[in-house]
C-alpha cells in the first residue's frame, strides 16, 4: 500500500498487485445529503452503478461493494475499488510508485467528480480506511476496538491478513469468523437489473456482516471503453462456526432472480471472499485472490 495526496490535498491510498504492477484505488460511496434513510434499496446500487460505468476510458477493472452489518442493519456501506494499468500506453516503460501517486493524484479530483450526481457523493479512501475495512471483514470482532483506536496504533496494512485461516470445502474460517461466499455471473447487459441492486437485506440474527460486490470489466464499443459487470460475490460472515447455517440461509432471503443465479463456491471459498473486497480484481483474474503491496 501506498499513500500521497490528491490534486486538491486530500489525502489516498492506493494498491500495487506485485505480479502484474495494476494499481487500485478505493473510493467511498455516500448519498449527497448524507442520511441514511433509503440506501439499502434499490435505487441507490443502481445510482452508485449509473455513474460507474459512466467513467471515461482508462480503468482496466472496478469493483462495487456494498455491505451491511449486524450494528447498523438499515445502512449500507458502498465503495468502489477502480484499478488501472502501470503503464499509461503499453509501450511505455512502467511506472513507479512515486510517478504512480502523482498521476493518480491528478486523476482523483476528475474521477469523484464523474461519479458524483445522482444523489452520489463520492471521496477517496485513506491508507487507514482501506486497512480497517479489510481487517474488518476478516476480524469482524476487532471492529468496535479499531473504530476507537488511534491511529498510530494501527492496524498496519501487513496486519490485515487473517492470523490464522482455514479455506474448506464449502466455507472459509478466517481468525475467529466464518463466512460462506457464493458467485454469479450477472444477466446480459451495460446495467445490473433492479433486482440484483436489491438483493442485499439486513443482516439477520448472528450474522455479523453481509457483502454484495459486483465485478467490472472494460468493453469497447464505437471506440469507446465503457465498464460493464461480468461477475457477482456475495458473502455472509458470522462470529461462530456453530452460526454457520444462518450464514448459509442469507441466500434464502434474496429474490428469485438473484438466488436461481448464486453458485457456492465449492472449494473456492477463500478465492471468492477475496474476490468480494474492494481491493482489485480483474476479469483476467477470475476470482482468484491477490497479493498487494
Amino acid at each position: 500500500m501506498y499513500e500521497a495526496n490528491d490534486a486538491y490535498g486530500r489525502p489516498f491510498a492506493f494498491l500495487v498487485d506485485p505480479r502484474t504492477h495494476l494499481h487500485t484505488v478505493v473510493l467511498a460511496c455516500a448519498p449527497a445529503d448524507e442520511t441514511p434513510e433509503g440506501t439499502t434499496d434499490a435505487g441507490w446500487i443502481a445510482a452508485c452503478e449509473r455513474r460507474l460505468v459512466g467513467l471515461p476510458a482508462g480503468a482496466v477493472g472496478a469493483t462495487l461493494v456494498a455491505e451491511a452489518f449486524a450494528d447498523a442493519p438499515t445502512q449500507l456501506r458502498t465503495t468502489i475499488a477502480l484499478t488501472y494499468p502501470a503503464t499509461a500506453y503499453g509501450t511505455q516503460p512502467r511506472r513507479t510508485p512515486s510517478q504512480l501517486a502523482v498521476t493518480l493524484g491528478a486523476l482523483l479530483p476528475g474521477l469523484c467528480a464523474s461519479l458524483q450526481g445522482a444523489g452520489v457523493t463520492t471521496v477517496p479512501l485513506t491508507g487507514r480506511q482501506v486497512t480497517v475495512a479489510v481487517r474488518n471483514a476478516y476480524d469482524p470482532g476487532a471492529a468496535a476496538l479499531l473504530d476507537r483506536s488511534e491511529p498510530a496504533a494501527g492496524p498496519h496494512w501487513h496486519d490485515v491478513a487473517p492470523l490464522s485461516s482455514r479455506d474448506l470445502w464449502d466455507h472459509f474460517r478466517h481468525d475467529g469468523a466464518c463466512s460462506v461466499s457464493w458467485v454469479a455471473s450477472p444477466p446480459q447487459g451495460d446495467h445490473l437489473p433492479p433486482q440484483w441492486g436489491g438483493a442485499l437485506t439486513p443482516p439477520p440474527d448472528q450474522v455479523a456482516a453481509q457483502r454484495l460486490a459486483f465485478l467490472y470489466e472494460p468493453v469497447t464499443a464505437d471506440g469507446a471503453g465503457t465498464l460493464t459487470p461480468f461477475a457477482a460475490v456475495a458473502t455472509a460472515t458470522v462470529r461462530h462456526v456453530d452460526d454457520l447455517r444462518r450464514a448459509v440461509a442469507v441466500k434464502h432471503g434474496l429474490t428469485d432472480a438473484v438466488r436461481g443465479r448464486l453458485r457456492r463456491a465449492f472449494g473456492g471459498q477463500a478465492g471468492a471472499f477475496a474476490a468480494g473486497l474492494p481491493l482489485g480484481v480483474t476479469a483476467a483474474d477470475g476470482l482468484s485472490p491477490r497479493v498487494f503491496h
